[in-house]
């Protein structure tokens, strides 16, 4: 087995284990993740452009992925990312990831040498 084939195989059994406690999660959501994660601060429209998606997917993926700013109980919203108010522009918010996004990322990640 190469070495990239033996990544693979780690990555999916990775995101296969989180599949059933995150059943909404999918690998763009993980995408987001990932950019957020290493330009923490960014905007959604920088996201989505980094992503290569639209502005309007960016954010409503971006709305499950974080806590929020009205989580009910029972919300489905993960808590991955906080939006924060963008200094430089009120109108925009800055991304970075919550601990339990960092942790998450190190359980998809975890044995890929990543």
């Amino acid at each position: 087995m190469t070495e990239i084939t033996e990544i693979t195989g780690v990555f999916v059994n990775n995101i296969c284990k989180l599949a059933s406690v995150y059943p909404r999660l999918d690998l763009l959501d993980i995408k987001l993740l990932q950019i957020i994660a290493e330009l923490p601060g960014l905007t959604v429209a920088s996201a989505a452009e980094i992503a290569g998606i639209s502005r309007k997917t960016a954010q409503l993926r971006i709305a499950l992925l974080s806590g929020g700013r009205k989580t009910r109980p029972g919300s489905s919203r993960y808590g991955f990312i906080t939006e924060d108010k963008n200094f430089a522009d009120k109108r925009k918010r800055s991304l970075a990831l919550t601990e339990a996004g960092e942790t998450l990322l190190e359980q998809i990640t975890e044995g890929t040498g990543r």
